[in-house]
């Protein structure tokens, strides 16, 4: 919770960046504002396509609880080279709800992690 107000400035001063919407639309998620983890989907879906936007989605429906959706967007990113697959560890607790996952692993072993 106590991130959501530093996300909400970096989406200030970015508000195009999917990774601080992603990041702030988890944070909602996660802390039960679901309408607000909607509407940065939202927000994300309507930026063009590029790098970051579909870990973002993945991200909040991490947040969200919906895994299916989240490694879809995920083998997405992986299929498109998204960077962030060598700039974020795909351990951190954001994605613990996928570490026990084959499908994940999978994806992670197809790109080489």
């Amino acid at each position: 919770a106590e991130a959501i107000a530093p996300l909400e400035a970096a989406a200030q001063i970015d508000p195009s960046s999917p990774v601080a919407l992603g990041m702030l639309g988890y944070a909602y998620a996660v802390t039960g504002d679901v309408d607000a983890a909607h509407r940065m989907s939202a927000r994300i879906e309507s930026l063009p396509d590029a790098p970051g936007k579909d870990v973002a989605l993945g991200r909040i429906a991490l947040g969200l609880g919906d895994t299916v959706q989240a490694l879809a967007r995920l083998e997405r990113a992986a299929k498109a080279k998204d960077p962030f697959f060598s700039t974020e560890p795909t351990r951190s607790s954001a994605f613990s709800a996928l570490a026990g996952n084959a499908r994940y692993q999978t994806l992670l072993r197809s790109i080489g992690l």
